[in-house]
């Protein structure tokens, strides 16, 4: 099926028996024609739609997620979460939908979701019968004309033609959380909230059972909470790259010893699907993640409060305390910190070149035994100007500093623009501050069932991480 043209395609598609689902497809009608499909190299705003009739969720979920603010990709990622039965997210897309011929379709694209609801709100519900399947059969019929609609709108504009070689323009559209470089940067300041066990335990509640011991066991409540809100974050972003439930993430440690998901675990596909990678950093009650959503590329992160040296509660009077670091920075790098006057001013210099060296290490997976010394930076300052020498040879990664609160700076460490890792060129991130609410509302795809129950009550207010 490898020369199958997009007629050929469409045609089978459209011609099957029963027609799509109207929500929770178990799994996709055929993986040959996914192969099929993206061997046609069509724009991403048609493909998606060839992978929505084919109900492969994830292929058409893939190119979505790189595609924020773009008006085709907004509609079709509407549609996803639609069929998803992720129907609170749906509707919060359908919302924000600015492409003309919506309104064409649906007099009331948000109610058209209710009614989808009421009859089936989740996989296990049981199959309407009598008047609620017949009710079932129109909102089905509605459903497959709406994908119907888009994709000939799509075709009309961007042709049916395998000609696209490079989507980098529709792929990086703008709006996307974390920039043009496909990386999510994400914290959460944790030190106004969880202050009591009932707030404690209902967030733990939401990540999986098997963490909570290892969350519990910390004996300072600040560490709990860095623990808590790690997982959070951790789990969330990767039940949100992949769309499964939260019960299904299964984390692991890489040669290197970063977190990562265990793809056959979780009950993906190894083979098939690539790994996306994250790191997570906390101090002094603020938690970061970095996350790549693109697959392949490893990224680092590093957060530092730069109030008063490592060890000490207030500033020392003199600078004696730099020497313990001697071993930590290359020589260049520890006279660079020290010939800076002003306490203050250095101090904050000294957490720069610590936070990116971490960032770095972080990053290759080379952690505690790296020789740190041989880790030079150069360039140092806030925003994208440092750069990495090893050994004396610049390495291909790009670094960013950036103060999101009074003296609390983060590192982030992503492949460089000029490497096969990414493609995109002297783009910045932009770190977002979110709730742990805005983290929860983000995981619901395929986890409802996982959540309702827990989330009852809670305000999970917020653009979330829907956009993801």
């Amino acid at each position: 099926m490898a020369n199958l043209t997009f007629d050929d395609i469409l045609k089978t598609l459209l011609s099957r028996s029963p027609p799509p689902p109207l929500c929770h497809p178990p799994h996709p009608y055929s993986l040959s024609l996914r192969t099929s499909i993206s061997a046609l190299q069509l724009d991403p705003r048609v493909e998606i739609g060839l992978h929505i009739l084919n109900d492969d969720l994830y292929s058409a979920h893939f190119l979505c997620r790189h595609m924020q603010g773009e008006l085709t990709g907004d509609w079709w990622h509407g549609i996803l979460h639609r069929i998803e039965g992720d129907y609170e997210n749906a509707r919060c897309w359908y919302d924000d939908i600015k492409h003309p011929m919506l309104r064409e379709v649906h007099v009331d694209p948000k109610g058209f979701v209710d009614g989808i609801e009421s009859v089936k709100a989740h996989p296990n519900s049981p199959m309407p019968a009598g008047k609620e399947l017949k009710r079932y059969e129109e909102l089905r019929k509605k459903s497959l004309e709406e994908v119907k609609t888009v994709l000939q709108w799509a075709v009309k504009r961007y042709g049916k033609e395998g000609s696209v070689q490079d989507v980098r323009g529709v792929l990086e559209a703008p709006g996307g959380v974390g920039g043009g470089d496909g990386c999510v940067r994400v914290w959460i300041d944790v030190r106004a909230i969880w202050n009591d066990s009932d707030s404690f335990d209902k967030a733990l509640s939401l990540v999986p059972e098997t963490l909570h011991k290892d969350i519990g066991a910390y004996h300072f409540p600040q560490d709990r909470k860095h623990a808590l809100a790690s997982a959070l974050l951790q789990h969330y972003f990767v039940a949100a790259q992949y769309h499964i439930p939260i019960s299904q993430v299964k984390i692991t440690r890489d040669e290197g010893r970063r977190p990562s998901i265990d793809l056959k675990a979780s009950g993906l596909d190894a083979e098939e699907m690539k790994a996306v990678d994250y790191n997570i950093s906390h101090q002094g009650g603020y938690v970061a993640l970095v996350g790549d959503t693109k697959g392949g590329r490893r990224v680092g992160v590093d957060i530092v409060v730069s109030s008063f040296p490592p060890g000490f509660k207030e500033m020392p009077k003199d600078d004696s305390w730099l020497d313990d670091f001697k071993d930590v920075f290359s020589q260049d790098e520890f006279n660079n910190i020290k010939s800076v006057k002003d306490a203050k001013e250095r101090l904050k210099i000294f957490y720069w070149h610590w936070a990116l060296k971490e960032s770095y290490v972080k990053a290759t997976g080379t952690g505690l035994v790296t020789n740190l010394p041989a880790i030079d930076f150069v360039n140092v300052s806030a925003g994208t100007a440092a750069k990495v020498q090893v050994h004396g040879r610049l390495e291909p990664w790009s670094f960013e500093l950036e103060e999101i609160d009074q003296d609390v700076w983060i590192a982030t460490c992503t492949p460089r623009a000029d490497t096969p890792w990414t493609n995109t060129a002297g783009t910045k991130g932009k770190w977002r501050k979110v709730s742990w609410e805005d983290v929860v509302r983000g995981g619901v795809y395929s986890a409802r069932e996982d959540l309702k129950e827990q989330s009852k009550g809670m305000t999970l207010g917020g653009e979330g991480w829907r956009k993801f």
